[in-house]
Parts: structure tokens; sequence; C-alpha cells
């Protein structure tokens, strides 16, 4: 098996080929007209440099947790209840699976390392 610190650096290996091959392909097609950004890719794209930021601030399960019921809510759901569930189970799913089965080591953030 490849060591846990492998694996993300293998996954964005992986992604920068693919960006690779999509600039490529892209550059031999004729150029369509482009259309303006949507507001809510840009949300997005803030909401994510927000969530970097707050795995320092606050740890990294808290900061999924903060990130699970933000986004839906910025792309329009409305189902609150879905939300809450979504965003207990998944951070659960990722603790369980990158702490306790590849036992890798999460930041506990400055909350966490100011009050234990």
């Amino acid at each position: 098996g490849i060591p846990p610190t492998q694996f993300p650096r293998l996954l964005v290996g992986i992604i920068v080929v693919f960006v690779v091959i999509m600039v490529i392909q892209a550059r031999t097609r004729p150029d369509p007209k482009k259309k303006p950004v949507p507001i809510v890719a840009l949300m997005t794209a803030g909401f994510l440099v927000l969530f970097v930021a707050a795995i320092e601030w606050a740890g990294t399960i808290s900061a999924i947790v903060m990130f699970c019921i933000a986004l839906p809510v910025l792309w329009g759901e409305r189902r609150f209840g879905w939300i809450a569930v979504y965003s207990v189970l998944f951070p659960a799913a990722v603790y369980l699976l990158f702490v306790k089965v590849l036992e890798v080591r999460f930041p506990a953030g400055l909350i966490k390392s100011l009050l234990g």
C-alpha cells in the first residue's frame, strides 16, 4: 500500500494531468462565445478559501461541518433537515476513514488548542 501522505499527492498529480489534457483539447477547438462566470461560482471559490482558513482556526472536522452547512445553502438547497443530516454524516465518515482507518492526524485548530 501507499502511505497516507502519498495519496493526496497522487490525486493532485492525476488532476494536473487531466487539466493539461483539457487545456490541450480547448486549444484545438474553435473559440466559442464566452459566458460570464456565474456569481455563485465566485462565491463557491470564496467559500473554499474561507474553508482553508477555518481549518487553522476551528480545526479540520469543525471546518468540514461548517462547509457542509454553508455550501448547500449557497447553492440553493432549502431542505434544512437533509443539510443537517449531511453536515453530521459526511464529517463523521471523513473522520472515521482518515483518523481511525488511515491513522491520519488532522490539524486540531486554534480553538481546540486554547481549550485543551
